[in-house]
């Protein structure tokens, strides 16, 4: 399984960095995608979409610094399986979705690493002329794409391995919950109204009133027992 989400996690970290950036290194895709390694799809996409709801606006376009977030969504689902030992379910998702947040937003620093090491190639390309630019600039494009993914696969083992090991703390301090009231409803609720009004925290009036809206048509189709 480790081999399995070191591949995983190479391809889409690669996508999502020096790759053809195809959006399959987003969240909730990643996080199904991992979900299907460990035979929980669902688990897979609830923490993907704790992942896309945190992150949603983290794209990978030019140089802008992002978290790594499809090394934490994996690192989470892959982290909340081997939790389930020693954790019930719901805590164990829980888990996950600390693990993939945090592995996440420290896996920015990782992706900074990794840039600095494929600019190194600049000067090795910069040295030659003519046709012999252009196949170092192949040359340095591949070794890039296979350096991103070798840093993006370890980097989600690493993350993985670091939760299995504060598995003992994370029994203590998370909450238990009662049959039937799985504790990360109020993570994704918590979560899902901080992207929003992040999201439209420098948006126009007219963005604020459709967030307005929403949410007053949230607040009468739970008093009307719509959900």
């Amino acid at each position: 399984m480790a081999l399995s989400f070191f591949g995983l996690g190479a391809l889409l970290g690669a996508d999502q960095t020096a790759g053809p950036q195809l959006m399959g290194s987003q969240p909730l895709v990643a996080g199904f995608l991992g979900g299907l390694l460990v035979g929980e799809a669902q688990l897979g996409i609830l923490i993907g979409i704790v992942g896309q709801l945190a992150w949603n606006g983290a794209v990978p376009v030019g140089s802008l610094p992002n978290p790594d977030v499809s090394g934490g969504t994996l690192a989470g689902v892959l982290a909340a399986h081997q939790l389930e030992g020693s954790l019930s379910h719901d805590r164990a998702a829980v888990a996950g979705m600390m693990v993939a947040l945090l592995a996440g937003w420290a896996g920015s620093s990782v992706i900074l690493l990794n840039r600095r090491l494929n600019m190194r190639w600049t000067p090795w390309v910069l040295r030659a002329q003519g046709k012999e630019r252009l196949e170092r600039t192949r040359w340095a494009q591949m070794l890039g794409w296979a350096g991103t993914a070798a840093i993006s696969g370890t980097w989600v083992l690493a993350a993985a391995a670091a939760a299995a090991a504060a598995a003992p703390l994370a029994s203590k301090v998370l909450p238990h919950s009662p049959v039937g009231a799985p504790v990360h409803w109020p993570v994704l609720w918590g979560l899902g109204l901080a992207a929003a009004l992040l999201a439209f925290w420098k948006e126009s009036r007219k963005d604020w009133m459709w967030l307005a809206g929403g949410a007053a048509a949230a607040v009468l189709a739970r008093r009307m027992g719509a959900f």
